[in-house]
């Protein structure tokens, strides 16, 4: 709709505003709102969603939306890879798939072992030596190099070094210890035990971690709960 104004004698049309849908003077040939609010508003809305980019979750593989102004902040490659993740929780599931065997396998060692030593009280169990700290070992009756009884909680007792490293695990005074606690027939079983091919997968050394965790180094805090 146009019409000629009585004061300059211009034509003017009448436009609806494309932002909040009211009427008003068209001033200019290219105008489009009604006013700066209105502009402001859309433009503002144009910019945001300029600066949105769609990616792909590196952990659960679903799309989500991300600011490319968060992305421009850490240019580096490594620093990117951060931002292809839809929250923290991903990242952290993501990283841990990238974590080689060996550590996980470390890992898992470590909170064991502690473990062991901790309800063994710290005592060599073919010596009978107490001591708390490097001097203590987590010992195999069957070498830890077979897989399937390598967290096997009856295979694994705390050793001093002097036995598990200088005498070479004891295996004859181990058997015997072991024989007087369990019997003849559980020694047959675990041996049949470690003949089984044992590979071990990342679920399941996270698991054992988890199970693990937890345990304390009494001659870490001397004094502060009663540790020597």
């Amino acid at each position: 709709m146009t019409y000629t104004t009585r004061r300059t004698g211009r034509i003017r049309a009448k436009k609806t505003c494309k932002e909040c849908g009211s009427e008003f003077e068209q001033r200019k040939p290219l105008q489009v709102y009604c006013g700066h609010k209105c502009s402001n508003t859309a433009g503002n809305r144009k910019r945001a969603s300029d600066n949105q980019v769609e990616l792909t979750c590196l952990g659960c593989k679903e799309k989500f939306i991300k600011r490319k102004s968060d992305i421009k902040i850490y240019p580096g490659s490594l620093s990117k890879k951060r931002y292809s993740f839809c929250s923290r929780g991903c990242m952290n599931e993501y990283n841990k798939k990238k974590v080689p065997i060996s550590s996980l396998k470390k890992k898992a060692w470590n909170v064991f072992s502690l473990y062991i030593k901790n309800r063994d009280n710290w005592t060599c169990f073919t010596c009978g030596k107490y001591s708390v700290g490097a001097d203590m070992h987590a010992g195999h009756y069957i070498s830890r190099r077979y897989g399937a009884t390598l967290y096997d909680e009856s295979n694994v007792h705390a050793q001093c070094a002097g036995c598990n490293a200088f005498k070479n695990g004891e295996p004859h005074l181990y058997a015997e210890k072991l024989i007087s606690i369990h019997g003849v027939d559980f020694l047959l079983e675990l041996t049949k035990k470690s003949k089984e091919v044992k590979k071990f997968t990342r679920e399941e050394l996270i698991g054992i971690y988890e199970k693990y965790k937890g345990q304390e180094k009494p001659y870490e805090k001397p004094g502060k709960r009663g540790f020597l």
